[in-house]
């Protein structure tokens, strides 16, 4: 198993990690703004048939996803500094759905999953905000993709961002504080989900998901852009 996240995480977060898998610090170098260099879902794109790569991502990390035979695909471009380039792969894909901006997410994540329902969103940080319990089951710090989700009948709980941390900004994301060990069921999350106005409801939502819930800190949301868990295919 290999876990990416951000090269700043915690150590009580890397250490419960490690227990996990190898644990891979991401420190996106190529990028200028500071607060989102370690932040992977900048980079990659998880679908159900494998990672979409930027294709800057940096070797290290290549290196990484090839030794351990996770399958991937570099998209046609790679993430650049400024937005909305730099979302290039920040695009939410389950077996049914893909959420992200049409106008700006790299066009290779859309050529696979041609047969999902697109659901195009003005947002074009679509990951960072989105985080996917089931193939039509989401909880987003986005209202107007919160809008579009229950209008094309998929589950959705609009989430506050205001406490969550990011350095640099007034508040992150929130899917960009968690992610999900699919083998498992359960959902990681950098921080407590206690400080959320709403945190029952979007507890219960996880329970309703068949899934269970882990926080690897006890300290208020961070947004780290998202956990990947990658299964090794060795």
């Amino acid at each position: 198993m290999l876990i990416i996240c951000d090269y700043r995480v915690p150590e009580e977060a890397i250490a419960t990690l490690s227990k996990l898998g190898k644990v891979v610090l991401f420190h996106g170098k190529l990028l200028q703004n500071a607060p989102l260099q370690g932040h992977p879902d900048l980079f990659m794109c998880e679908t159900p048939d494998g990672l979409v790569l930027a294709q800057n991502i940096e070797p290290q990390v290549l290196q990484q996803i090839q030794a351990a035979a996770v399958p991937f695909v570099f998209g046609n471009l790679p993430a650049e500094d400024k937005h909305p380039e730099v979302a290039r792969y920040n695009a939410v894909v389950t077996r049914k759905i893909t959420i992200c901006n049409t106008q700006t997410v790299d066009r290779k994540i859309l050529e696979r999953s041609v047969q999902n329902q697109i659901i195009d969103v003005r947002q074009s940080y679509c990951r960072c905000s989105t985080l996917a319990l089931s193939d039509d089951s989401f909880l987003t710090s986005d209202a107007p993709t919160h809008g579009k989700l229950l209008e094309n009948n998929c589950k959705s709980i609009l989430v506050s961002p205001q406490s969550i941390r990011l350095e640099g900004y007034n508040h992150g994301l929130f899917g960009g504080c968690g992610g999900m060990l699919s083998s498992e069921k359960t959902v990681f999350f950098m921080g407590s989900l206690s400080t959320l106005p709403n945190h029952r409801e979007i507890e219960e939502a996880i329970m309703q998901a068949g899934l269970t819930f882990v926080p690897l800190t006890s300290q208020p949301l961070q947004d780290v852009g998202g956990i990947l868990f990658l299964e090794d295919r060795r």
